[in-house]
């Protein structure tokens, strides 16, 4: 008989408990829903408005709402963000967004604690994160998925940060560069430039400098300028 590894009984696990969160969240919103319309006129509207486009990324105005509307409105969730490809069920669109978020979290979090070598009551201290007055707030009142997805999201920024840090291996600054990025486009502004400030002050904090000498940081900074450079312009405008 052969014995499961232990990537198998691990990912079982994620499975199942990532089942138990979800449900916890999913079920009330099923039977009572929310009362917070601002993203569905907003953030939920453009992504509906491209996807009758085909996904074509040339929308950039839509004149039934009034001249000099530009598009996309409101601030994230415009750019290759896998779920809005279900934008047109925003039940199915909502679900997939939190279900997504959430294990990018798991994921990530438990990466972190195995970096600091926390083994025990893993899942026990990411049950209670997950159920923090941030989250509760957010889905049940706030109803934003985009500050939902950032604040998931945030761990994967960290966990490679740290990484890059202890290693001085570039491959995990351009996978940091990468998802703050992706963040950046898909998110408010104020959530990255606070985290970014979060992580100059961790930086000096931890004395590592290393990297002001290597020409891939200056590249990777610019790619990461070019990236999020039409965010900067059409927020400007």
């Amino acid at each position: 008989m052969k014995l499961k590894s232990k990537n198998s009984s691990s990912l079982i696990d994620d499975f199942f408990f990532l089942v138990i969160i979800l449900s916890v969240y999913f079920v009330p919103l099923l039977i009572l829903g929310t009362n917070v319309i601002e993203d569905y006129y907003l953030n939920h509207f453009s992504l509906l408005l491209i996807a009758n486009n085909s996904f074509l990324p040339f929308l950039f105005f839509y004149d039934l709402i009034g001249p000099g509307t530009t598009m996309p409105l409101g601030a994230g969730l415009n750019y290759l963000f896998l779920p809005s490809l279900l934008i047109k069920d925003f039940s199915l669109f909502f679900y997939a967004s939190i279900g997504l978020s959430f294990y990018l979290k798991l994921n990530y979090l438990k990466r972190i604690f195995k970096f600091f070598k926390i083994n025990s009551y893993i899942y026990l201290l990411i049950f209670f994160y997950s159920f923090s007055i941030t989250f509760l707030f957010q889905i049940y009142l706030s109803d934003s998925v985009k500050t939902i997805f950032s604040l998931c999201i945030l761990p994967a920024i960290f966990f490679y940060l740290i990484k890059f840090l202890d290693t001085q291996n570039f491959k995990y600054f351009f996978k940091l560069i990468f998802f703050t990025s992706f963040l950046m486009v898909n998110s408010h502004i104020i959530y990255v430039t606070s985290f970014i400030f979060f992580g100059i002050l961790f930086t000096l904090t931890n004395n590592k400098f290393f990297f002001l000498k290597k020409k891939l940081f200056y590249f990777g900074i610019f790619i990461f300028l070019l990236v999020i450079s039409e965010e900067f312009f059409r927020i400007a405008n």
